[in-house]
């Protein structure tokens, strides 16, 4: 059996509404209350509204165990009316608590998949990724391949992938943005650097010739190797 060092206390604002906890450290409750990053959010949104001073604090009941503070809270919750939106409380006590239908909402309101529904290709997917060991870098057998591209065949593109296709083939095959434009005339200087940098010539293959840049002309000139 559980020593008998819990508490229950009662938080009621300038609103009317109240919160109702338990504890076997007071003073170090009211300090996780405080914290502008504590969970009982009802109840931090209010402490932030009024300031904490304006809060009234009662203890409703001391020298409980585990399982009477679990019980009297779930209890004292319902008498008192706390539960949310009534009250700061978002659950109803105990450590089996309920959540309330405003902490439910919440939840769905804010799960990332809501609304999302998977695809039965989707789903069998996720099925594959999961099932035995990760096989990443290993190479696919025809089989595999053929069953992937028999999940592709037979699709139809929507009207806008279809303009957005035919865009980006209409510029096949027309000339480039920047032919026709010639680069300004080079100055002694910078021929000089040129010619100074390639000095030596840059020598490559190219179908068993070779080839060099001439640094006067800047050309390529191709020749057979002594």
């Amino acid at each position: 059996m559980s020593e008998a060092i819990y508490i229950i206390y009662k938080f009621t604002s300038p609103s009317g509404k109240s919160y109702i906890g338990q504890t076997k450290h007071l003073s170090r409750r009211i300090s996780g209350h405080k914290d502008p990053k504590s969970e009982c959010t009802a109840l931090r949104n209010a402490i932030q509204k009024y300031g904490f001073e304006s809060l009234t604090l009662e203890i409703l009941a001391n020298n409980l165990t585990l399982d009477e503070a679990n019980t009297l809270e779930q209890q004292l919750i319902l008498e008192h009316n706390t539960l949310a939106p009534n009250g700061y409380n978002l659950h109803i006590g105990g450590i089996n608590f309920i959540r309330s239908e405003e902490l439910k909402q919440k939840l769905s309101e804010h799960h990332p998949r809501k609304g999302k529904h998977l695809s039965e290709e989707h789903k069998q997917n996720i099925s594959k990724s999961r099932s035995g060991n990760n096989r990443n870098g290993i190479s696919q057998s025809p089989e595999h391949i053929e069953k992937r591209m028999s999940a592709i065949r037979g699709r139809k593109h929507s009207d806008e992938t279809k303009c957005k296709i035919s865009e980006h083939n209409g510029s096949r095959g027309k000339d480039p943005w920047n032919k026709g434009l010639k680069l300004p005339p080079q100055s002694e200087e910078t021929k000089s650097k040129r010619a100074k940098s390639m000095k030596g010539y840059n020598m490559a293959y190219n179908l068993g010739k070779k080839w060099r840049i001439n640094p006067e002309t800047g050309k390529r000139e191709y020749y057979l190797p002594d």
